[in-house]
């Protein structure tokens, strides 16, 4: 039988192991998983044999014993055998800061937390003892064969006997969960694991503050621990070889470099056993600029592990690479909060603190609809969540008293004046503006043509810049440097170059950089650089931008990849002053695009911005402006805002008149676009004047077969049925489907537009089943064009939802409108006329459902929709009105209870 089973969770194995070697110094006996429960062994029935074998149970008290679930089952045996103390066969050792609750608070337990090695193991010892302990004999020698292991385990929390970790551990340290398990994985496999640097693990991502986290967070595994400054070649060579006199006092005297290092190396690779144990080593090379740099200093073999901290993303066979990347969203606003909350003691309430509210905060009352922004969300993002930008944000925050909204004002209008005035925050050598000036330097000393590609990249959107747009819009670029782009090795080579500073990312095809890194090089460039640079690439993208960006889908994917860098690009210009015809047009295309995405209220400000800047360049009467205001006025159509929208149709019809003469095709455009919104409006022998004048002109222009005719015919088609002549709307509708079948196929947009409206005028005529099948088709079309939530398929949805409730098709003809409703909702907001539609044909299924009360419900809401947007006098408006007044008369009409 055992004197004593030792019972512990296994975050304090540590702990359990240093108990039971003290025990065994003086004689006792023990039980303890990690030395006694080898592989193969059943681990229930050794676990059973321990508990009820030995004579007393020693439980090592943490919360983290105290949470497991897995060892109350073996301090509750103990106590079973022993509830009142009396033969002390349950004895609480606590060895971490935990609250005891129910039955263990009555036991008195040994204290260790905050002792150091002398006093804990004489407290442990004395703990033991029941009156006098002495034995009535000499205990035994204990013999090797009694102990199972042969080494006195280090004192728990104490550090290596070989450490030079030149840093204190970072109590700010956030995050990083993934990275350090990721790692240990690594180096416990047996690998050597380099922290390789690409864009997102660029100078400042944390590089250095992870390698000692993992240095202190698993300093129990080592018994050497030795950190080599590696920045330069000589510098990690004499770094390296001072571990030599560390490992053996006789090296000291021993002059030559070479040796040392090679001494130093045999030790790590097991060949001294006596001065290092095999596999208890930890050595880190930080900041290693060329992995040559490492020969004749990595251990060839002996178990121990090295972390390489690098910028270099190419290692070779010399290690694995592990990228460390920029924090998650979630861990900046961590590292954010964590880092300004430390002054929180000083007052109530802190400017910093001003205004926001932990992320998981909740509050008692009701719920609003929508939380403010977060500013510190806000600054992560602006900060591209780099934790370097991120630590001196915040000690310029706490030591200035100001807020995280202050200091996102100040980062966006004064960034470079900013950083100059800050300091390095404790965790790093050097600010942001610092951190890649050098790097960036010496690509313009090896390749000033790479220097000048990244000059170009910086005014562009950070993520995926495609080398096929420098390639195609080269005619844009230095010389030099479309030479760069178009010649597969030269492209290598800059890939290449920029890789070993980590400045960007590539996937081969496009590259990446963080923005905090394009910002410090705009902010390098003086007056006249920035101007060329951003120039170059407002016109890069604008060469680009298709020009069907609003009716050819296979644009769209191409619109999509450059959006961002128009974006981009487009504000860097407008900002500087410069390429304003380029700018113009571009924010136009984009407008448009935006529009197609049914983003309309990014579509106004684009195009709102794409006018001011014509309007300021050419003019107030330039077809240009015209243009911009043009589809500026088809967007506030979009919004519902129908005075606006006829406004600016007005006004681009009068300067292309102007301009072209009254038989202009540009003029028919903005007749046409007249002609819908005086529809919209009511005015339907003004919409269809307008129409025939649009149309007279195409057909002069373009001849009887022209998509722009269809165009024309369709509206014309619509107004002609708003007054009653169906047959002619059903004609005009047929000769516009087969023009557009013909121009574009059976699967374009403007395909399943005619195909809708074909719909409709069959349902009109009682042709439900044709109708159906129409509205089908157009669905399918749009879907696979638009994606299932854009207004097109909200249009189709809602149109199908008429038909299925006319057919008898209640409960399907509901789920229609409700699917058209949320889409409508989202892409247009809760009130425009378009989701005043959707709502009304909702109260109508209701009605007819039975829901009187959900259909009085929809209805009020649809005609507060039209009397806002449309006016009381409105035909729409009236209708509902009616639909509204029926409603009550039935639910009026209801049997009421007596009194």
């Amino acid at each position: 039988m055992k004197d004593f089973f030792i019972s512990y969770n296994k975050a304090d194995r540590s702990w359990a192991e240093w108990i039971a070697w003290q025990l065994e110094a003086t004689g006792k006996t023990t039980v303890i998983q990690a030395w006694d429960f080898r592989p193969g062994s059943n681990f229930i029935h050794d676990m059973q044999s321990a508990a009820s074998e030995a004579e007393r149970t020693i439980a090592v008290l943490s919360q983290s014993y105290l949470e497991s679930r897995f060892t109350k089952p073996e301090w509750y045996a103990a106590f079973a055998q022993d509830p009142t103390g009396e033969k002390g066969i349950l004895l609480p050792v606590r060895v971490g800061e935990c609250e005891l609750k129910g039955l263990l608070p009555q036991i008195v337990y040994i204290e260790l937390v905050g002792q150091d090695k002398t006093a804990a193991k004489n407290l442990l010892l004395a703990g033991i003892k029941r009156g006098r302990a002495k034995p009535d004999e000499e205990p035994p020698f204990p013999s090797a064969a009694e102990r199972s292991i042969t080494k006195e385990p280090r004192f728990p929390g104490s550090l290596p006997p070989v450490w030079n970790i030149p840093f204190q551990r970072n109590p700010n340290f956030t995050g990083r969960t993934t990275l350090l398990d990721t790692l240990k994985q690594a180096l416990a496999g047996g690998e050597r694991a380099a922290l390789t640097q690409a864009v997102h693990g660029l100078g400042g991502v944390g590089k250095t503050q992870l390698a000692i986290e993992f240095a202190y967070r698993h300093s129990g595994d080592y018994d050497l621990v030795w950190w080599v400054p590696s920045e330069h070649p000589e510098e990690l060579k004499a770094n390296f070889a001072a571990l030599a006199g560390r490992l053996d006092p006789r090296m000291e005297n021993v002059q030559q470099q070479s040796k040392l290092v090679e001494f130093a190396r045999d030790v790590l690779e097991g060949r001294h056993p006596q001065l290092l144990a095999p596999g208890r080593s930890l050595v880190i090379f930080d900041n290693v600029e060329d992995p040559a740099h490492l020969d004749g200093c990595l251990p060839r073999g002996g178990g121990g592990h090295v972390i390489i901290t690098s910028r270099n993303q190419h290692f070779g066979n010399k290690a694995k690479t592990l990228e460390v990347q920029t924090f998650e969203r979630i861990e900046s606003i961590q590292f954010l909060r964590q880092r300004v909350v430390r002054v929180e003691s000083s007052g109530p309430q802190h400017p910093f603190l001003a205004g926001t509210a932990p992320p998981d905060s909740r509050s008692g009352g009701s719920k609003t609809r929508s939380q403010p922004p977060d500013p510190a969300d806000q600054l992560a993002a602006e900060l591209g969540d780099l934790p370097l930008a991120l630590a001196q944000a915040a000690a310029f925050i706490v030591e200035t008293k100001t807020s995280f909204a202050r200091y996102l004002e100040l980062y966006r209008s004064r960034h470079a004046e900013l950083w100059k005035r800050e300091q390095p925050p404790d965790d790093y050598d050097e600010r942001v503006d610092t951190t890649w000036s050098l790097n960036i330097g010496e690509i313009d000393k090896q390749n000033p043509s790479v220097a000048e590609l990244l000059n170009i990249c910086s005014f562009l959107a950070p993520n995926a810049i495609p080398r096929k747009l420098l390639v195609e819009q080269s005619k844009h670029l230095p010389p030099d440097v479309a030479e760069v782009v178009s010649d597969d090795l030269e492209w290598a080579n800059a890939i290449r170059l920029l890789g070993r500073f980590s400045l960007v990312e590539s996937d081969g095809e496009s590259i990446t950089m963080h923005r905090v890194v394009q910002a410090v090089i705009r902010d390098r460039l003086v007056p006249e650089q920035r101007h060329s640079y951003a120039a170059a690439a407002v016109k890069l993208v604008n060469g680009a931008f298709p020009y069907d960006a609003d009716s050819d889908p296979a644009a769209w994917p191409i619109c999509k990849v450059l959006l961002p860098h128009a974006q981009s690009a487009a504000t860097h210009a407008e900002v500087l002053g410069i390429e304003q015809e380029a700018t113009g047009r571009l924010l136009n295309q984009v407008g448009i695009y935006l529009r197609t995405r049914a983003e309309f209220v990014e579509a106004r400000n684009v195009l709102e911005r794409a006018a001011s800047i014509d309007e300021k360049t050419f003019g107030l009467d330039h077809p240009n402006v015209a243009r911009d205001v043009s589809n500026l006025g088809v967007v506030l159509k979009d919004l519902a805002d129908l005075s606006g929208a006829k406004q600016e149709f007005e006004r681009a019809l009068k300067i292309d008149e102007k301009a072209f003469g009254p038989e202009h095709p540009q003029v028919a455009i903005h007749v046409n676009n007249l002609g819908s919104v005086l529809q919209e409006l009511g005015d339907l022998p003004g919409a269809r004047q307008a129409f025939e004048w649009a149309l007279k002109i195409g057909e002069k222009a373009f001849g009887a077969e022209h998509p722009n005719v269809a165009t024309c015919v369709n509206n014309l088609g619509l107004v002609v049925k708003r007054l009653g002549d169906l047959p002619g709307a059903k004609q005009a509708y047929e000769r516009a489907l087969k023009i557009d079948e013909k121009a574009y196929g059976p699967e374009h947009p403007e395909v399943a537009a005619d195909i809708n409206n074909i719909g409709a005028v069959l349902r009109d005529l009682g042709d439900l089943p044709g109708a159906r099948q129409a509205f089908d088709r157009a669905l399918k079309i749009d879907e696979k064009a638009f994606g299932p939530e854009h207004p097109n398929v909200a249009r189709d949805v809602s149109n199908l939802g008429m038909v299925r409730q006319e057919l008898g098709d209640l409960p399907g003809a509901r789920q229609a409108f409700e699917r058209a409703l949320k889409i409508g909702e989202k892409a247009f907001g809760p009130e425009h006329s378009q989701v005043g539609i959707f709502v009304n044909n909702l109260g109508g299924v209701l009605q007819g459902l039975g829901d009187l009360p959900g259909a009085k419900q929809a209805l009020e809401r649809a005609l507060g929709i039209f009397r806002k947007v449309l006016g009381d006098e409105h035909p729409s408006t009236q209708t509902v009105r009616g639909n509204l007044e029926a409603v009550k008369r039935l639910l009026g009409g209801k049997h009421q209870p007596s009194e």
